[in-house]
C-alpha cells in the first residue's frame, strides 16, 4: 500500500513525537542505530517503494543520524541528514 507524502510525515511525527517531549534522567538510554534501524524497518515496510525516513538522535554522547529507506522506488541514493524530501 502506498501511503500520501502528507500521510507518511504524520505518521513519522506521531512515531517521534513521545521521544521528542520525553522528560527523563540526563543518563536515560536511547537506542542504538541497530535498534532505531529496525524500528523504522518494521513500520516503512522492506519493499523498496520509495518511502523512506531519516531521524536525528540529540543525547549526553552528541548528535546522530539515522535513516532508512529510499526518496523513490529503485533510487539508489542513500538517505542522509541533508536529505530533500
Amino acid at each position: 500500500m502506498i501511503l500520501p507524502k502528507a500521510s507518511l510525515y504524520l505518521i513519522s511525527a506521531s512515531l517521534l513525537s513521545p521521544l521528542a517531549f520525553a522528560q527523563g534522567p540526563a543518563e536515560s538510554p536511547v537506542p542504538y542505530d541497530t535498534e532505531i534501524r529496525k524500528i523504522l524497518a518494521d513500520r516503512i515496510g522492506s519493499e523498496n517503494s520509495g518511502i523512506g525516513m531519516v531521524v536525528g538522535v540529540i543525547d549526553s554522547k552528541g548528535r546522530r543520524v539515522v535513516s532508512y529507506g529510499s526518496l523513490a522506488k529503485n533510487d539508489k541514493r542513500p538517505l542522509n541528514g541533508d536529505t530533500i524530501f
